[in-house]
């Protein structure tokens, strides 16, 4: 969500999608928690998706905490074999008042 209370759990969701003609081997999602948010494995997750047919897609939930007031933005990198990379950027905020 683009704004969370402190103290809350937020589910950043990712739509992992091969839009190519042929299967993407080796599908990585590496997530780049900023530092207002908190995960028990760090801030810097990785979820290995395997391989992603053509036309195919996967959806990823990360949850975390809002521990940190301020403005935020969190940075997604998904990597497969043969060099592909792609990156997403959202902003969130976080508040100390309850929404």
């Amino acid at each position: 969500p683009p704004q969370v209370a402190l103290g809350q759990p937020v589910d950043f969701r990712f739509e992992i999608a091969n839009a190519g003609t042929a299967p993407a081997e080796k599908v990585l999602l590496r997530d780049l928690l900023p530092e207002g948010f908190k995960h028990p494995d760090g801030n810097d997750l990785e979820y290995e998706v395997g391989t992603l047919a053509p036309g195919k897609s996967q959806s990823v939930t990360l949850r975390a905490a809002a521990v940190k007031p301020g403005n935020f933005t969190n940075t997604a990198v998904v990597t497969a074999a043969a060099g592909l990379k792609t990156e997403a950027r959202w902003p969130c905020r976080t508040n100390c008042a309850a929404l």
